[in-house]
This record gives C-alpha cells, sequence and structure tokens, in this order.
C-alpha cells in the first residue's frame, strides 16, 4: 500500500523495472465522485477507484482516466465489454480479475501498465492484442482464462519481461507472437497450456524460468537462436508431442528434469558450450534414438537419460570427468558408445548399465572435425557421419528448411563410406516433397 495521497501517476524506471501507483487511498474513498453507473473515480477524474458489483454489460471508462486501481471491477459477474480510454496508462492489479463475461477489451496505445492478476479468470475472454508501449505485465495477468485462444504483441513492442505464470491454465491458447526484444519468461509462464502448439522465441531470449512450458502436451518444435544462458528444471517437462529441440545459445547447465516425459522428442541437438547435464533432464524420452554430446560436457548427473528406451548410440566428444553411474539407466536397447581414444577404461567403469553396451575408441577429433554449419538451424553441430541422415532428417523435422546448405563437405565424406542408411540425395527429395505439402495445407 502506497501512503502517498498524490493522485498523479507514478512511474519509477530502472531499465525495464517499472512500479506504478493503482492503490486506493482513504481519502480517494472519502472524496471520490461516483457516475451515474455507481463507479467510483478521484476528484480530478484521472483515476478510477472502483465500480460497484452490479455493473452494465457495457461500459466505457471516462475520457481523462488514466489509472484504473487494483480490484476496481473484480468480480463483476454482468461485465461483458469494457471500452478503455486513450489516455490510460495502467491497470492494477486484480483490477479485471474474474469478470467471468467480459470477452472484449481494447488496450490502448499508451499503456505502460498491467499489474499481476489483472485478467486473471476472466473465462470469456478470447483474443487481446498488446500495444508496443506496455513496459510491465505482472505475474498471473491472465492466468486461468480458459477461452484465451490468440495473444499478440506488435513488433515494436519494448516488452523485455513475461513474469511468473502470465498465461498459466490458458488451456485454449493455440499460438503466440512474443515480444521481439523479450529477455526473460519467468516460472510457470505457460504451465499446463495444453492446446499450445507453437512458440516463435525471439534472438533477445536470454532466460526460460523453472516449468515455463510444463505440460504443453501439443507443443512440437522448439527452435532456440538465442543468447540464452538460463534454462530452468522442468521447462518443458511433460511436453508430450514435442519431437525436436533446437539449442543456439551460450548454456552452460541443462537443469534436472529439463526435458523429462517428453515422450516423443526424436531429434535434439545441444548447446556447443553445454558443460553440465543434470539428474533427469531427458528422462524417459522415449523416442530418443541417437546422442551427440557436445565437446564442452564435464558433468553427467545419475539418471539424466534414465529410461530412454529408444536410444542406441551416444557419442561422447570429450572426457567426462563427473559421471552419474546410472547416467543411462533402463535405456534397454543402448549398444554402443563412441568414446574418445584413451578413455575406454574409465568409460568401463563409471557406465555400469545390465545390458553392458559396446564401448568403442574412436578418433572424435577427426570426427567432430566434419562441421555442418547450419546457418538456419541456428548451431555448429558437431556431427559424425553416422549422424547425417539424422540430422538432415532433424532439420526438416523442425522446419528448417535451408539447414542443409553449406554441408557439402559432410555429404561428400558421408558418400565416400558404405552405410546402410538413406542417402542424402533421397533424403532432400522427401525433403521436398514435405516443403510442398506444408504449402499445399498452408494454402488450403
Amino acid at each position: 500500500m502506497n501512503d502517498n495521497n498524490n493522485n498523479d501517476l507514478i512511474i519509477l524506471t530502472d531499465e525495464y523495472l517499472e512500479v506504478i501507483d493503482t492503490t486506493v487511498t482513504a481519502d480517494e474513498l472519502k472524496n471520490g465522485v461516483r457516475d451515474e453507473y455507481g463507479c467510483l473515480y478521484s476528484k480530478n477524474g484521472k483515476r478510477l477507484l472502483e465500480m460497484q458489483s452490479i455493473t452494465p454489460a457495457e461500459y466505457r471508462v471516462k475520457n481523462e482516466t488514466e489509472v484504473i486501481c487494483d480490484e476496481a471491477f473484480c468480480w463483476c459477474d454482468t461485465l461483458e465489454k469494457i471500452i478503455l480510454p486513450p489516455k490510460l496508462k495502467a491497470i492494477g492489479s486484480s483490477a479485471f480479475a474474474d469478470c467471468r463475461k467480459l470477452e472484449q477489451i481494447n488496450l490502448p496505445k499508451g499503456l505502460l501498465y498491467i499489474g499481476k492478476r489483472a485478467f486473471r479468470g476472466c473465462l470469456a475472454l478470447a483474443h487481446v492484442q498488446h500495444p508496443a508501449s506496455l513496459i510491465y505485465l505482472g505475474e498471473c495477468a491472465y492466468m486461468n482464462c480458459t477461452n484465451l485462444n490468440y495473444v499478440a504483441f506488435p513488433s515494436q513492442s519494448v516488452l523485455k519481461s513475461l513474469r511468473n505464470s502470465v498465461f498459466y491454465g490458458c488451456v485454449s491458447l493455440k499460438n503466440i507472437l512474443l515480444p521481439p526484444l523479450l529477455e526473460r519468461i519467468g516460472k510457470g509462464t505457460f504451465l499446463n497450456c495444453s492446446d499450445l502448439v507453437s512458440v516463435r522465441f525471439p534472438n533477445s531470449l536470454k532466460h526460460i524460468d523453472n516449468y515455463a512450458f510444463l505440460g504443453c502436451i501439443k507443443l512440437k518444435r522448439v527452435v532456440i537462436k538465442s543468447t540464452l544462458s538460463h534454462l530452468g528444471s522442468k521447462a518443458f517437462f511433460g511436453c508430450r508431442n514435442l519431437t525436436g529441440i533446437s539449442l543456439r545459445a551460450t548454456l552452460r547447465t541443462l537443469r534436472e528434469d529439463t526435458f523429462s516425459h517428453c515422450y516423443s522428442l526424436k531429434y535434439v541437438v545441444l548447446p556447443h558450450m553445454l558443460s553440465t547435464i543434470n539428474k533427469g533432464a531427458f528422462k524417459f524420452c522415449l523416442s530418443l534414438e541417437t546422442l551427440v554430446l557436445p565437446p564442452d560436457v564435464e558433468q553427467i548427473d545419475d539418471c539424466a537419460f534414465e529410461g530412454c528406451s529408444a536410444l542406441r548410440h551416444v557419442f561422447f566428444a570429450s572426457h567426462v570427468t563427473a559421471f552419474g553411474p546410472e547416467a543411462f539407466a533402463n535405456c534397454t536397447e543402448l549398444n554402443a558408445i563412441s568414446v574418445p581414444k584413451g578413455t575406454k577404461d574409465f568409460y568401463d567403469k563409471v557406465i555400469t548399465p545390465d545390458f553392458h553396451p559396446q564401448i568403442m575408441e574412436q578418433d572424435i577429433g577427426q570426427i567432430f572435425n566434419s562441421l555442418a554449419f547450419c546457418y538456419e538451424l541456428g548451431i555448429r553441430l558437431p556431427v559424425s557421419l553416422l549422424m547425417a541422415t539424422n540430422l538432415y532428417r532433424m532439420a526438416a523435422e523442425l522446419g528448417c528448411d535451408e539447414a542443409w546448405d553449406n554441408c557439402q563437405r559432410l555429404i561428400d565424406q558421408y558418400n565416400s563410406h558404405i552405410m546402410n542408411t538413406t542417402p542424402p540425395d533421397t533424403i532432400r527429395m522427401e525433403h521436398k516433397e514435405m516443403l510442398k505439402n506444408r504449402e499445399n495445407e498452408a494454402d488450403e
């Protein structure tokens, strides 16, 4: 509660930290003026303080209003449409919370601030278009808006953070266009958005917090071309239709259960600078078949890949110094592990699954010097020849249509070996056919 009785808008700006006074004082309640609908405004008309519980289906906020205060329309069950004035700069905490019939709201161009829980539980709200001016979107702002299916931020948006649980439980949300300067996605931001199919991550993204996309069961692809340095635990836990991930990032650690229980995950491109894979990071990824670990990986914890029952071959590019003996527990199809020369004895001791895969020493340096720099896929890939087919199919699955460009050296080396895999030319034809089908679907 702010004890300041000044009714003017207060904005304290430190980069993108915005604090705006949306609280109501005792003096304002005492000296306020009610309109014909029973809505209470401050004496100067710049702040809407509260609305009586029985409201009209449609209400137009007065033109001079700059602030809608905390809980002003909370539990207004009859409100269906609100028309906001062009001068509005702030919507307070829980301002429209639990307005269960609210279907339409226009967010004006000059709006700066939406407080926490502002539209929580607005069950009929379906579409939200945010203005470019918005600099603060509070925690749980649209939590449990179960009919919300479209959310957009314009290309000029300056918003840098989606705070915790902003879209938690928005079970009808299918697609979202994120702010182009977004740096942080908070805890549980899209938790249990069970209809979410796709998210385009901006290059500015640095931080994805715990549980951010947990339970997004229809999410299919994750491609992050950014300076991402933090990916929280259980960030994509239980995304059971997720088939491919590509992380171009400065990411050093994959935390506990990051991609655990992603049953359909088949293609994984890990950050080149990755050093640590924590417990359960890929636990029960039942479709993962082949894994290439980047050259900087130093630590793999117990159960990191537990229950990856389709995993057959793992390539180590370096000598992992801290290795959990149960890292590959219950990987029942794992039959081959390629390790750098001179490290076989170490891996024989630390890898102790019941099924005893063959551990083979290879000149990993030579294998990993054959690099495909795939511009659309967005990462420098350490790829062995045995991975060429999977790499290309992964690129196609991730929708990176030109990921095979500039990889002629890899293709030439591939063709010089006798391999029981599909030739690259055949894969190219498959890919072109897939793209053609996509275009036809889009036209329909």
